[in-house]
């Protein structure tokens, strides 16, 4: 039937937004603890912004305008319409900050806004790569020539990869508190869970023993064939 072709269609679109939305959360957990010593982490007022930022991650796929074009898009019952979804793409970028696309047109309401945004935007990259098999430092690099930031912003997001790579976060397969890896005392620091234990795993994409979701489900990477990537540089 037509019409369950379609139910089954919108639930994997849900299904891949949910994943989605909880990688970012995941890799803004993880970039809490790499950064703790840039000020977005210790300033309370950037980090509790940006902690709302991540709350309202993607929240526009929902609406009227995004939510049926990406879905016939990327799981379609039939061919897409590309007009529609055009519209829709670009109300994605006008209400979503963390697209360079969008944060780079701003003024600051406040000071240090952009950063704000810039680290949202890393956090969707790192989750990306989480489903996709790379890393935020990777896709940057790769599309480094489309990506149109100013010089702080290239310097700003180079200090962040810095520290993804230099510091080790491991989430702990009791609890599922993020922390970062202490060989001298391998315990979790909130259930006391012995993190040398399987299934903890590596969370920073950086570091080998990576532990990943990565299924090989939905939609590649590459290609435009992703509904976040058709949302990211191209």
């Amino acid at each position: 039937m037509k019409g369950l072709r379609h139910i089954k269609k919108i639930r994997e679109y849900c299904n891949y937004i949910e994943d989605h939305l909880l990688k970012v959360n995941d890799s803004w957990e993880i970039i809490k603890i790499t950064c703790r010593d840039m000020n977005f982490v210790y300033d309370d007022f950037l980090f509790w912004h940006i902690t709302k930022l991540i709350y309202l991650h993607d929240v526009s796929k929902m609406s009227i305008e995004e939510f049926i074009p990406y879905q016939q898009k990327f799981f379609p019952v039939e061919k897409p319409d590309d007009t529609w979804f055009s519209s829709a793409l670009q109300h994605h970028y006008d209400f979503n900050p963390h697209h360079w696309q969008n944060w780079t047109t701003r003024k600051e309401t406040f000071p240090n806004e952009q950063t704000c945004h810039c680290v949202c935007m890393i956090a969707d990259w790192m989750a990306m790569g989480m489903k996709f098999g790379d890393t935020a430092e990777q896709y940057y690099e790769k599309n480094k020539v489309k990506i149109d930031l100013p010089d702080w912003a290239i310097e700003f997001i180079s200090e962040i990869f810095q520290r993804l790579r230099d510091v080790r976060v491991i989430r702990c397969a009791s609890c599922g508190e993020y922390q970062e890896w202490d060989e001298e005392t391998p315990l979790c620091k909130s259930c006391q869970h012995n993190l040398m234990t399987v299934p903890c795993g590596w969370e920073n994409k950086e570091k080998e023993n990576v532990r990943r979701q990565t299924d090989g489900a939905g939609p590649e990477r590459t290609g435009g064939k992703d509904p976040d990537e058709a949302a990211l540089p191209g």
